[in-house]
């Protein structure tokens, strides 16, 4: 009744029926020897060869793809990054150009009053307007004609006081 009921009186008769693990490696060696050991091992072999091979196969085909896509997103970002440094490059290429060209042209005699916005734009500065009208107008070209412009160029020939 104990033994069917589970109680302490089973567990202790269950676990001295129960050969421990070294009793049981004695037995198999004594009926097959040593060789007994290595039953089933061509069976498991044979099932876990093909499974490798492909968990293997997988593995280095994903990490080679995965490579690969990697390496052409690093490209795709320098060449973004390339081109967007060619831009700002001839942005300040052109900015310095006008610059020059006014200059050259008696146009502008403060440099330091002009500047170029991140299209390469020329900008008077508003420090040295002497207009509201003026402060925030572009330079579109170096003859001056976008609107406000002249106000602009004449502020930066050196009329400003506040430069």
């Amino acid at each position: 009744a104990a033994a069917a009921g589970g109680g302490a009186g089973g567990s202790a008769a269950a676990a001295a029926a129960a050969p421990g693990m070294l009793e049981v490696l004695r037995s198999i060696l004594k009926e097959g020897g040593p060789t007994a050991l290595y039953r089933g091992l061509g069976a498991s072999t044979l099932r876990l060869v093909p499974s490798a091979i492909i968990s293997f196969g997988t593995y280095e085909l994903m990490r080679k793809l995965l490579l690969e896509l990697e390496a052409q997103q690093e490209v795709a970002r320098c060449r973004a990054q390339q081109q967007q440094l060619a831009t700002v490059l001839s942005s300040a290429q052109r900015c310095n150009q006008q610059i020059q060209q006014l200059q050259s042209a008696g146009v502008v005699s403060n440099v330091g009053c002009v500047t170029c916005d991140q299209d390469g734009n020329l900008q008077a500065l508003p420090e040295c307007s002497t207009s509201s009208s003026s402060s925030s107008s572009s330079i579109a070209d170096s003859s001056g004609s976008s609107a406000g412009g002249a106000g602009c160029l004449q502020a930066c020939s050196g009329g400003a006081s506040g430069a």
